[in-house]
C-alpha cells in the first residue's frame, strides 16, 4: 500500500508545505506499507487479528505490529485497523511555525480498510 505524500493535508497550506518537506517528498514521494504477516484469531464471521507491517517513511523503515478486526462475507474479507506512528520512529522532527505556536503533532495514525475478494475462477 502507498500513501502519496502530496495528498496529505493537515488543514493549513503553509504547514502542508513544511510537512511535505519534513517527509522528504522530493526524494520519497510516497509512504509505503508492506504487509508481512497476518495472524487471525479464532471467531465467527467478525473477529480480530494482528498483522506485522513494514512502514517506510522518508527512506527509513520500521516494523509495526497492528491489531485489526476482520469480517467475512460471501463476497469478501475486510480488514480494518489503525497504524500508530511517530515522526521520531523515522528520525524526523515534526514541523512547526511561529516559534512552536503552530506545530504538527509528534504522533499520528493511519487508518486502513483492506478488502480482499476472491479471484474469478475460469
Amino acid at each position: 500500500m502507498q500513501v502519496v505524500v502530496s495528498s496529505i493535508d493537515c488543514g493549513n497550506a503553509l504547514m502542508n508545505k513544511d510537512l511535505r518537506s519534513t517527509l522528504k517528498e522530493k526524494n520519497y514521494p510516497t509512504i509505503r506499507f508492506f504487509l508481512q504477516v497476518l495472524k487471525f484469531l479464532p471467531g465467527s464471521t467478525r473477529s480480530d487479528g494482528k498483522c506485522m507491517l513494514l512502514v517506510e517513511v522518508a527512506g527509513k523503515k520500521r516494523q509495526v505490529e497492528v491489531p485489526f478486526t476482520y469480517e467475512l462475507t460471501n463476497q469478501a474479507m475486510v480488514l480494518k485497523g489503525t497504524v500508530p506512528l511517530a515522526f521520531s520512529h523515522f528520525g524526523l522532527v515534526p514541523p512547526e511555525r511561529a516559534g512552536g505556536l503552530i506545530s504538527v503533532a509528534e504522533q499520528f495514525s493511519v487508518d486502513f480498510s483492506l478488502r480482499f475478494v476472491p479471484l474469478a475462477q475460469e
